[in-house]
């Protein structure tokens, strides 16, 4: 099983991250201004809470700002399993991410994965 990515620029406090099939997972990111999520894919529910900032999101595979949603501080989105979605983040934003695990990314465009990137 994969870690989740673990990028330079993202900052993850994990209060509980279980790999396991069906265990509750919870994570924070911090993430700085002008960050980028590319479009990916999860293969069970993901629940995002905006804890500060504003954290803007988008569906499909094909990263579009103009097609996205803000939410704000307390903002809440649920994504279901499958569901293709990109994020970025206009300021520095903290979100908490909760889930039944496993907590798993798989990128629309492989070369957006940085698991793929040539060392």
């Amino acid at each position: 099983m994969r870690r989740p990515d673990y990028r330079p620029g993202r900052n993850w406090r994990c209060w509980l991250v279980i790999q396991t099939r069906g265990v509750l997972f919870t994570v924070r990111l911090q993430a700085p201004a002008g960050y980028k999520v590319p479009p990916h894919t999860h293969p069970t529910t993901e629940h995002i809470t905006v804890i500060s900032g504003t954290f803007n999101i988008g569906t499909g595979d094909k990263f579009d700002e103009a097609a996205g949603k803000e939410l704000g501080a307390g903002g809440y989105m649920v994504m279901p399993p499958g569901m293709k979605h990109y994020a970025w983040t206009p300021a520095e934003t903290i979100i908490q991410v909760h889930g039944m695990g496993p907590f798993v990314i798989n990128y629309v465009n492989p070369t957006d994965d940085p698991h793929n990137a040539k060392k």
